[in-house]
């Protein structure tokens, strides 16, 4: 810009008016994140447990080993 004023502003700290418009329909859109519960491990170290047990498929185990994957 060569220290010149940048064309998005018609104020110190006040944008163009589309501009404002459009960064407040995106504020209106975008909620705000929630706070979610994170997966203890002990749930995952469940799964590959059940998953090394005598009676399990190998799909189960499969499951098991890439859930513990997955969570690490």
């Amino acid at each position: 810009m060569g220290g010149n004023v940048s064309p998005i502003y018609r104020k110190p700290e006040k944008y163009l008016i589309p501009l404002e418009r459009l960064l407040e329909t995106y504020r209106r859109e975008d909620s705000s994140p929630t706070p979610q519960l994170a997966v203890p491990i002990s749930v995952a170290e469940y799964m590959f447990i059940k998953g090394k047990c005598k009676k399990t498929t190998t799909r189960l185990t499969a499951t098991g080993e890439l859930t513990l994957i997955a969570f690490f």
